[in-house]
């Protein structure tokens, strides 16, 4: 056993020390905040490493969200061993990009207040501000069962994360909207923290993550996909909408699905003068594209092994490798998926009535 709990902690350490990809740092990863509503109803190993505080359970999170094999092999440790992969996981200095990524977690986001007092209502020890001392590991816990503290009113708030470093631009592409939706992209098969769902033939490159097999076939997966920069011309393009007018167009699901950026929400319309090359690019995240390719198009797609497939009425199964395009999506669902404003914009636009005069 001792070989074992000693791989776990060499493959949970693993995700601590590797540097986050620069897009990811300024984002939540993708099913946190259901995760932690659902605390009180943890599994052993789960309530293990809530005990020591909530750096250690992100870094648990991270691990078993990319890797089911670590959350099973977890589950098989007795409870000394258990204590001692926790224990010594909490001892090892988190890589620079990790502690940003966790302070914009806790922080910097919309969310963090609610985050902070959901951990501390299941009383787990509250993160800290960043430590000034740099011989201190940021997510270590001197302590594996401390008792939670309340947080501290003076202490000083964080200061400013940078800015992510500036993406390949999105090129938008000219094609009738108004005959159907479609949505295109690649699709990366390892859930990634955000996709992008397009209403028109628009793709986003995503490089699959490098998985290399580890003790007890244990992977650590290399997330490089690049989000989408939207760089819009001013004559016809509008991009970053303030959030909080969202619920002005979209439907209530959809708004809380729809990536934020600070206080703007990322998306992107354009509105040429030809009719038949406006466009809107939303980008939504990752865990709800399976729930939105059901919406608007009846189609089952369900993460396995670490991938995505479709599933049909039968059972069987289709990896998707790649991309994957969905068109001729009915009209009916589109009030219900994208709001009545978007929906009623297509079916009266120019475009979407010649297309019914031709039947």
């Amino acid at each position: 056993m001792a070989s074992q709990k000693e791989a776990l902690v060499q493959a949970l350490s693993r995700y601590l020390t590797k540097p986050q990809p620069q897009q990811l740092i300024h984002r939540t990863p993708a099913g946190f905040d259901k995760a932690i509503e659902s605390l009180a109803s943890s599994n052993r190993a789960s309530s293990a490493f809530q005990a020591a505080g909530v750096r250690a359970w992100f870094v648990y999170f991270l691990a078993t969200s990319w890797d089911n094999k670590i959350e099973q092999s977890l589950s098989q440790l007795s409870e000394s061993s258990l204590q001692y992969v926790v224990t010594e996981v909490s001892k090892v200095k988190a890589d620079t990009s990790l502690e940003a990524r966790f302070q914009h977690t806790f922080y910097s986001s919309n969310r963090a207040p609610k985050r902070l007092k959901l951990f501390q209502a299941s009383k787990i020890e509250s993160p800290g501000q960043p430590s000034s001392s740099a011989s201190e590991p940021p997510f270590s816990s001197p302590e594996p069962n401390l008792p939670s503290s309340p947080p501290d009113s003076n202490r000083p708030s964080p200061s400013p994360e940078p800015n992510p470093s500036k993406r390949p631009r999105l090129e938008p592409s000219h094609h009738s909207l108004d005959r159907q939706i479609d949505t295109t992209r690649d699709i990366n098969p390892y859930l990634i923290d955000t996709d992008v769902l397009s209403l028109r033939d628009v793709s986003d490159t995503v490089a699959y993550r490098r998985a290399s097999q580890e003790e007890m076939g244990l992977r650590v997966h290399n997330e490089t996909r690049e989000l989408p920069t939207f760089e819009p011309n001013p004559e016809y393009q509008y991009a970053y909408p303030k959030a909080k007018n969202l619920p002005n167009v979209f439907p209530h699901d959809l708004c809380g699905n729809i990536v934020k950026r600070a206080d703007e929400a990322s998306l992107m319309v354009s509105y040429p003068s030809h009719p038949g090359q406006c466009e809107l690019v939303v980008d939504i995240r990752a865990i709800e594209v399976q729930y939105y390719a059901f919406k608007l198009f009846g189609l089952h797609i369900r993460p396995e092994d670490q991938q995505r497939v479709v599933v049909s009425q039968n059972g069987a199964t289709m990896t998707i490798l790649g991309s994957l395009k969905l068109g001729d999506s009915s009209h009916l669902t589109w009030g219900d998926t994208l709001g009545d404003t978007i929906s009623k914009a297509v079916q009266h636009s120019p475009e979407r009535l010649r297309e019914l005069e031709r039947a």
